[in-house]
C-alpha cells in the first residue's frame, strides 16, 4: 500500500484510527531530504556482478572475486534460512522483501531481533561457531548467498571490502538506535512519522514489507490500534492510502 503523509500534521498532537489490514507491501511517502549512494563505475567484470552493481549500491564496494563467489537464491514467505544451534556457512544479503532474526519465547512468541529488507542478516555469524536465533523469510525474498570462507578471506586480503563492510555494519548500528529510539516515543502516531522520516525518502518512498499486521509489531503497538490510528489520519487528510503499484 501506498501511504502519503503530509508532514507539518503528523508529526503533531497524537492520534488513533482504524483501516481494515489488507496484504501487499507499503509505500510511505513524505518530505524527507534522499540521500544519494555513490555506485561504483567497473570495467571489465561480468554481466552478472554489473547487474548486482546496478541495482544494488551497498556492494558495489566488494570485491569481484567476492561477488562472483555469491549465489543468487528466492525463498517463499515462512521459509527458515538458518536455525538456532547450526553453524553458519553462508551470509545472506536479502534484495527484495524482507527476512527476520528471531528468538521464540518460552510461551511461544517469536522477538524479532534484527529485520533486513536490501541488506545482510546476521552479520554477526561471520565470527560465530553457532547461530543463536533463527531467521525467517517474512514475505518472498531474492537473496544472495556469500559464502562465508569467502567473505572473510575478502575482508582479511581486500581493502575495499574491508571497508565497504564496516560501513554497512556501521550503517545497522545507526537504524538499530533509530528503531531503540521510535520505541521509545508514546505515541503511535509519533512512531509512525518516526520510522518515515527516519528510514524514507520523498523520491522513492519507504517500502514496508508484509501487512499492516507487520506493521503494527515493528512499531510495537497492537494491530487495532494502529488501524485506529490511520483511519483518523486519513479522516483528518494527513495521510493516503492506495494499494502499490
Amino acid at each position: 500500500m501506498l501511504l502519503t503523509c503530509i508532514w507539518s500534521s503528523l508529526g503533531e498532537s497524537g492520534a488513533d484510527g482504524e483501516s481494515n489490514s489488507r496484504q501487499d507491501e507499503h509505500l510511505v511517502h513524505g518530505l524527507v531530504p534522499e540521500v544519494d549512494r555513490p555506485v561504483c563505475d567497473r570495467t571489465g567484470i561480468s554481466p552478472m556482478i554489473l547487474i548486482m552493481l546496478s541495482q544494488d549500491a551497498d556492494l558495489a564496494g566488494f570485491s569481484d572475486q567476492l561477488l562472483g563467489a555469491a549465489k543468487g537464491t528466492h525463498r517463499a514467505a515462512g521459509a527458515v534460512l538458518f536455525r538456532s544451534g547450526q553453524r553458519p556457512a553462508w551470509m545472506y544479503y536479502v534484495r527484495a522483501g524482507e527476512a527476520v532474526m528471531q528468538r521464540v519465547t518460552s510461551a511461544g512468541a517469536p522477538v524479532i531481533l534484527q529485520r533486513a529488507s536490501q541488506g545482510f542478516i546476521a552479520e554477526a555469524s561471520l565470527a560465530s561457531a553457532r547461530y543463536h536465533c533463527e531467521g525467517v523469510c517474512r514475505s518472498e525474498c531474492d537473496l544472495l548467498a556469500f559464502p562465508l570462507s569467502a567473505l572473510r578471506e575478502a575482508i582479511d586480503q581486500d581493502e575495499g571490502t574491508r571497508w565497504a563492510w564496516i560501513g554497512l555494519l556501521s550503517a545497522q548500528a545507526r537504524a538499530q538506535r533509530a528503531r531503540i529510539e521510535r520505541q521509545s516515543l508514546k505515541t503511535i502516531r509519533q512512531r509512525l512519522a518516526h520510522l518515515i522520516l527516519a528510514e524514507g525518502s520523498e523520491k522513492n518512498g519507504y517500502r514496508i514489507p508484509g501487512t499492516r499486521i507487520q506493521l503494527a509489531a515493528e512499531l510495537g503497538v497492537t494491530p487495532e490500534a494502529l488501524y485506529r490510528c490511520l483511519a483518523d489520519l486519513q479522516a483528518q487528510g494527513q495521510l493516503s492510502i492506495e494499494a502499490a503499484a
